[in-house]
């Protein structure tokens, strides 16, 4: 065998390697055992990461902050910084921001960097701004010629802190009101009126109500209210078209015919399923909730009665959201007459079904989830309502709160929170109202509900007790000879003097007269046109939803199956008569219909 003397050479320098190693190893080369020990492995990356700032400027009391809607901090007077004790998961997100200014002085904080995600480090710079700030007051009086108290007006600071007066003083004897958001010093003020004073409605003028370089508290804007002489027809009209993901806005027409509605371009993408639409006070912003994703979209109103998708919807999470999550297939939306506060009724079963959802609304339109439930200890995005609440109202005084459940034929009522918005149970909720109840509707007073029976074919009056919210049972009336399975309900909201029911089931309208003092209800001649006694008057294909504008002058009716809108004038005793051009095409599957100012 031949011999590669340069593999010989390579392995004799291996071998010798190796043995020096093993001798060095044991001791070998006349060394001293030695043990060498491994260094220590690295410490794990950190799995999560706390939030806080710099304070400057904090000389109040009561400051509190609040992290990813949820984890609050409250900050002691004299602070330089903070650190909020629930951390966030490597990667996830914050959102800090200012859940209750600090007081004695008052003062307005602001958060710099406030929202980030994607977290890899310790947030450090989430930096709090504190400066002396003053709040904006005065006085308000009703039209002395007002026998009894009526709905105050919903006016607005620097168009964006909304004040819903609940009670109107008539005797003229002024009643005060503060703005719940300070200004800071140095800034500016201006009071105007956002929704009229109503029952009966009234236009309210402001004086000494704006002004520049505050340095003290403002106590001196003074508003007064007086019955017009006449209310003006609303001047926009939407539509939810349910199977072709939509929502339509209308212009009223004011020229031929009076009442008739003309398309604002093209309809407006929502979510998937839109049901129900509602418009806050002043037509500024207008809310969809969309039954088959779970969600509610916002929109804001322009002057021609376009709508425009807010670029944050949801005011609770970093980034800009399309839209916001509700309970489980949510049918019903309804904003309070102050405009804070959005309530929705999800009609699904089980995880966050048969409920209503509580959501705030901020100076943008946008909206965050608030501690539904006034009860329960911890923060609840629901309260619990009866099974199937197909409709949820608040009535005009903003006190209460109303949920009809279909399926176990109760209507549930809540107590308001002014100032949070949360829902407590009315003592006696819910109220029993056989017949699948599908819809509530109020008096302009507030002292009188009335509730569309779907299954039972009739319409039930309550009166409502102004102190507790109670609903107590007055009459029950069947929905017009030929009116089947009621589906919607609306009061005239301008008297108050006449209600009208959209029957599912017999492509119909009925009428019905309502005594405001007593909430005693009977029908009338539905159909100004038809010769004798008409309890109804005809409509599209499955009519599902009905709404009078804010004159009493004309009424609306979205037909499911019929792809349209029927409007009607009113006449001097209640009775409908089809506009000249009777109905107007929606998209596919139109489920509600309102109409704005």
């Amino acid at each position: 065998m031949r011999i590669n003397p340069i593999q010989l050479m390579s392995s004799l320098r291996y071998l010798a390697s190796v043995s020096l190693l093993l001798l060095a190893s044991c001791g070998g080369g006349g060394g001293g055992a030695t043990t060498t020990t491994p260094p220590p492995p690295p410490p794990p990356p950190p799995t999560s990461f706390t939030i806080g700032g710099t304070i400057t400027g904090l000389t109040g009391s009561g400051l509190k902050l609040r992290n990813n809607g949820g984890d609050d901090l409250s900050v002691t007077a004299g602070s330089t910084s903070y650190t909020f004790t629930t951390s966030v998961a490597s990667g996830g997100s914050y959102n800090v921001t200012v859940l209750t200014n600090p007081g004695t002085p008052t003062q307005v904080c602001t958060i710099a960097n406030a929202s980030g995600g994607s977290l890899s480090a310790n947030v450090t710079n989430a930096n709090v701004t504190c400066v002396n700030a003053y709040t904006i007051s005065g006085t308000i009086t009703g039209d002395v010629t007002v026998a009894t108290a009526s709905i105050g007006p919903t006016l607005q600071n620097n168009l964006g802190d909304n004040l819903f007066i609940p009670v109107l003083p008539a005797s003229g004897v002024p009643a005060s009101f503060t703005f719940s958001t300070p200004v800071i010093s140095g800034g500016t003020y201006s009071v105007t009126q956002l929704s009229r004073a109503s029952a009966p409605v009234q236009d309210c003028v402001v004086t000494s109500g704006s002004g520049t370089g505050v340095v003290a508290n403002i106590t001196t804007v003074a508003v007064a209210c007086t019955k017009p002489v006449s209310i003006p027809p609303a001047q926009f009209a939407y539509v939810t078209n349910s199977t072709a993901n939509t929502v339509q806005a209308y212009t009223i027409n004011t020229g031929a015919p009076p009442g008739g509605l003309t398309p604002v371009g093209t309809a407006t993408a929502t979510g998937n399923g839109p049901y129900s639409v509602s418009v806050g006070p002043g037509s500024k912003y207008a809310y969809v909730v969309n039954s088959n994703d779970h969600t509610i979209s916002a929109y804001s109103i322009g002057g021609t009665g376009a709508l425009t998708l807010l670029a944050d919807v949801d005011a609770g999470t970093p980034g800009n959201q399309t839209s916001i999550a509700t309970g489980n297939i949510p049918y019903s939306v309804t904003v309070h007459p102050s405009g804070k506060f959005a309530y929705v009724a999800n009609e699904g079963v089980g995880v966050n079904g048969n409920s209503i959802s509580a959501y705030s609304i901020n100076a943008s339109g946008a909206l965050a989830t608030i501690d539904a439930d006034g009860v329960t200890t911890g923060t609840q995005a629901i309260i619990v309502a009866g099974t199937n609440p197909l409709s949820v109202v608040v009535d005009p005084t903003g006190k209460f709160a109303y949920a009809a459940n279909y399926a176990s034929d109760t209507v549930s009522a809540y107590t308001i929170d002014q100032i949070t918005g949360a829902l407590t149970p009315v003592a006696g909720s819910p109220f029993a109202v056989v017949g699948g109840p599908s819809a509530v509707a109020i008096d302009p007073t507030g002292k009188c509900a009335l509730v569309a029976n779907n299954t039972a074919d009739n319409v039930k009056s309550y009166t409502i007790n102004a102190t507790t919210g109670a609903l107590a049972l007055v009459s029950t009336v069947v929905s017009g000879a030929a009116g089947s399975a009621p589906r919607g309900v609306s009061i005239d909201p301008a008297t108050g003097l006449y209600a009208y029911v959209a029957n599912a089931n017999s492509a119909s309208v009925s009428g019905f007269s309502l005594v405001p003092a007593t909430c005693v209800i009977a029908s009338i001649d539905t159909d100004a046109v038809l010769g004798g006694v008409n309890p109804t008057i005809a409509a599209g294909t499955v009519p599902f939803s009905v709404n009078v504008d804010a004159s009493g002058k004309y009424v609306y009716v979205a037909n499911f199956s019929s792809n349209n809108v029927s409007a009607y004038s009113i006449n001097g005793a209640g009775a409908l008569t089809p506009l000249s051009t009777p109905t107007y095409a929606t998209g596919t599957g139109p489920t509600s219909v309102t109409t704005a100012q």
